[in-house]
Parts: structure tokens; C-alpha cells; sequence
């Protein structure tokens, strides 16, 4: 109680620091990245989704320890049906990007709501030194590759878009996303192994042997997946996205 008392209350306070943090250091670039006051109250809009999206955390978390991934599946695709749902159904009604971050903070929402009904964990405020400490001394390395992909992700829509425009960013998201499809593979399989791996953390053989077949069974999907996006992306482009992404196509490759 007292390890997910204090990682609640750390990450809420992160949390309400980053908010913080963005609305401050974005207010004045506002102008320079031409988001004017409208996309600039939109940013403060989505980033709220933040703390939504922190109720899920430790719910999930204590199921996937477990090894009970149906609830946290079935809870993730409930969240994208609902953001797919309503971001698709206002923007054919024309709220542009509004929708969008109307779509981003009620996938937060719904998934704070359901993920409760299969790991429900009352919220309590407080830090217990010890356990704080345990936390970090792991904890710290492992969630750094999480600042460090915000802070990557960031760079095209801000450095790109301001450098040489909306358009460019979506060519270059575009061609992420299709050449991320084989880490749909690998994605998953991360989630599961990580948990089974911390369980046999303290027999070297097995874990060696567990990381391996991992290893093999990663190689053995991904890659070929790989070389079929590759090989058949102008195809691809022509057949299902037409013509207008083929200036993206380079970026792919």
C-alpha cells in the first residue's frame, strides 16, 4: 500500500509539474510556432487528458504483474474504438482539430472508468521515504527512455512544422506510422515479457534462455514484416492512399 501510495503521488505530481511546465514555456512560443491563442488553449486541453490517463496506470499495472492481460487488452481496445468513434464522427461535423482533443480526453476518461472495474485501488496521497527510494533507484533509469521519446517526438511537430510547415509534418508522420507497423508485433510482446521477466529475475539461466526465445520470436516477425512494407510501400501509396503521399515515400525508406 505504501510502494502505490508514493508511486501515485510522485507521478501526480510529475504530472501536474509537466502541465505546468508546458503552459508556461509554450505561452510565449505560441506566436513563432503560429499556434495563436486557439491552438495554444487546444495544447492545454489535451495535456489535461494527463492526469485521466495517471488513474489507469496503477490499476494496469498491478494486473499486468499478474499476468492478467485480457482485463488490460480489452480496456485498451475499448479506449481506441471510443477515440476512433468520436474523433472521426466530429470531424465530419467539422470540429477540425478540437475533435481531436475531445476524442484524446475521452479515451483518458473511459479508460480510468473501466480499468477500475477489473483492478480497483483507492487513491491515497503520501510518500514513504523507504519505499521511495527503493522505487528510484530503478524506477528513475527505467521511465527515463519515456521522457527521452517525448522529448523525440516532439522535435517533428514543433521543429518541423515551424521550419517548413504543417505539411511536411504530416509526410513525416505518415511515413513513422507505416514504418512502425511491424512494432505492432513487438509492442505487445514487450508488455507481456517485461512482467515474466522481473518474475524470473533471480534465476540468470532461465531468464537468459526466456530473452533469447524472445529475441528469436521477434526476429522471426518483425523483420519480414519489415521487408514486405518496404518492398511494397509505392504500391501501397498508389493503391490505398493515392498519389498525393508519394512525396513522404522517401522519408519511409
Amino acid at each position: 500500500a505504501q510502494e502505490f501510495s508514493t508511486v501515485f503521488t510522485v507521478q501526480a505530481l510529475i504530472a501536474v509539474g509537466l502541465m505546468a511546465s508546458v503552459a508556461i514555456v509554450l505561452f510565449p512560443l505560441a506566436g513563432p510556432l503560429n499556434l495563436g491563442l486557439h491552438g495554444y488553449l487546444l495544447v492545454l486541453a489535451l495535456i489535461s487528458a494527463l492526469p485521466m490517463a495517471l488513474l489507469k496506470t496503477l490499476p494496469a499495472a498491478r494486473l499486468e504483474r499478474a499476468l492478467r492481460y485480457g482485463p488490460v487488452a480489452a480496456v485498451d481496445a475499448v479506449q481506441a474504438l471510443v477515440f476512433q468513434i468520436i474523433a472521426v464522427g466530429l470531424g465530419v461535423l467539422g470540429f477540425g482539430i478540437g475533435g481531436f482533443v475531445i476524442a484524446a480526453i475521452a479515451q483518458a476518461g473511459v479508460g480510468a472508468i473501466l480499468i477500475a472495474f477489473f483492478s480497483p485501488w483507492w487513491l491515497h496521497f503520501g510518500i514513504d521515504r523507504l519505499s521511495l527510494r527503493r522505487l528510484l533507484s530503478f524506477g528513475a533509469m527505467f521511465q527515463a527512455q519515456t521522457a527521452i521519446n517525448y522529448v523525440k517526438d516532439s522535435i517533428t511537430p514543433l521543429f518541423v512544422g515551424a521550419a517548413v510547415g504543417v505539411t511536411a509534418v504530416g509526410y513525416l508522420n505518415w511515413a513513422y506510422t507505416l514504418a512502425a507497423i511491424p512494432l505492432l508485433i513487438a509492442y505487445p510482446l514487450s508488455d507481456v515479457t517485461f512482467s515474466v521477466f522481473a518474475r524470473a529475475r533471480r534465476d540468470e539461466e532461465l531468464l537468459a534462455s526466456m530473452v533469447e526465445r524472445a529475441i528469436h520470436i521477434c526476429a522471426l516477425t518483425v523483420l519480414p514484416i519489415s521487408v514486405l512494407t518496404i518492398v511494397g510501400a509505392a504500391r501501397l501509396v498508389d493503391v490505398v492512399f493515392g498519389e498525393t503521399w508519394r512525396p513522404a515515400l522517401p522519408a519511409l525508406y
